[in-house]
């Protein structure tokens, strides 16, 4: 569900459509918990990389 589809939908859903979207959520969620352990490893770590990470993150 968090990744877009709702409960009601699943069922009209194919197989190989259940598949490919469980392997994309997968994917995704993959990619988040890369992106905290760097975010983790900076922020125990501190200093001047920490620093422009954050900097980088909070740019607009």
């Amino acid at each position: 569900m968090r990744h877009g589809h709702q409960r009601a939908d699943l069922g009209s859903y194919t197989r190989r459509q259940l598949t490919l979207y469980y392997e994309r959520a997968l994917a995704v969620d993959r990619r988040e918990r890369a992106a905290r352990t760097v975010d983790m490893n900076l922020a125990f770590a501190g200093g001047q990389k920490a620093t422009d990470h954050v900097n980088t993150l909070t740019k607009r």
